[in-house]
């Protein structure tokens, strides 16, 4: 018998990969053959931050599906040239995003941990709503 109180439990070790289809599949799409992230016009309208979770998202999903032979995890400076930010903003906007524990590090580079998807789904719909609307502010201004 199922309990409200098993929908608290999340798998650490395992992908919610229905859950990563609905976050990336406005945003994004990812190469069959060479997991290579293909941004759409959606995901140049998003915040920074966004941008950031997204593109690490999209690792995550490439190597679930065994299309990234290397790790996910990801250095920043490749983060920051597959984004088009600079160095210093994707380093802040990490460090960021770590302190609010929805990235960690490694050696090899930052990811995202699996039981933190839910939550980084809320952060990704709140960062475009508040970018939207500061677009539309921008624009009324004028």
């Amino acid at each position: 018998m199922s309990s409200k109180l098993d929908s608290l439990f999340v798998n650490e070790k395992e992908a919610d990969t229905e859950l990563i289809a609905e976050i990336l599949g406005p945003y994004l799409r990812i190469g069959k053959d060479t997991g290579v992230i293909i941004p759409n016009n959606e995901f140049n309208r998003t915040t920074v931050k966004n941008k950031l979770l997204l593109y690490c998202l999209g690792r995550k999903a490439a190597k679930l599906k065994n299309i990234l032979q290397e790790d996910e995890n990801v250095k920043l400076d490749l983060i920051a040239s597959a984004i088009n930010v600079s160095l210093k903003t994707t380093t802040e906007t990490a460090s960021r995003l770590k302190k609010k524990g929805l990235l960690e590090s490694a050696k090899s580079g930052y990811f995202i941990p699996n039981a933190r998807l839910v939550n980084i789904k809320a952060e990704v719909q709140s960062g475009h709503k508040t970018h939207k609307r500061s677009k539309s502010k921008k624009l009324s201004k004028k």
